[in-house]
C-alpha cells in the first residue's frame, strides 16, 4: 500500500512538473514605416499673343537641370520633387507686334509662386526662386 501511494505521489509530482507554465518573453511591436515624403508639384507655364514667331523657352529645375525649348505658346512643363528646396528658373523670349504679350508663370503646389511678363515688338519674360518644403 505504501508503494502505491508512493508511486502515486511520484506520478502526480511528474505531471505537476511537466504543466509549469513559463512566461514568454514579450514582443517588439511592428515597426512604425517611414513616412514616404510627399513630392512637391512645380509647373512651367508660358503664354503669349500676337507674336511674329514661336519663343525660345528656358527652364531650370531641380529634375532635368536646364531645358531649351522653341514652341509656340501655351506652353505646359510640369516636375516633382522631394528636394528640401528647389531653385527654379523660367524664361521666355521672342518677337511680335507692338501689342504682343509674353507671360512666364511659375507655380508651386499649385499655388502661383512667381511670374513675369513682358509687352511690346521685342518680348522678355522671366522668373525665378527657390522653392522651400
Amino acid at each position: 500500500m505504501r508503494t502505491r501511494l508512493f508511486s502515486l505521489l511520484f506520478v502526480a509530482y511528474l505531471v505537476a512538473a511537466c504543466t509549469k507554465i513559463y512566461p514568454t518573453a514579450p514582443t517588439a511591436p511592428d515597426p512604425v514605416p517611414a513616412p514616404t515624403p510627399t513630392p512637391d508639384v512645380i509647373e512651367f507655364r508660358v503664354f503669349g499673343s500676337n507674336l511674329l514667331t514661336p519663343v525660345t523657352i528656358r527652364h531650370i529645375d531641380p529634375v532635368n537641370g536646364l531645358t531649351i525649348v522653341t514652341s509656340s505658346p501655351p506652353y505646359f512643363a510640369t516636375v516633382q520633387t522631394t528636394a528640401p528646396e528647389a531653385f527654379v528658373y523660367l524664361e521666355a523670349s521672342g518677337t511680335g507686334f507692338s501689342t504682343a504679350v509674353l507671360q512666364v508663370q511659375i507655380f508651386a503646389n499649385g499655388k502661383v509662386f512667381r511670374e513675369g511678363s513682358s509687352v511690346g515688338p521685342v518680348l522678355f519674360a522671366s522668373a525665378s526662386g527657390t522653392v522651400h518644403r
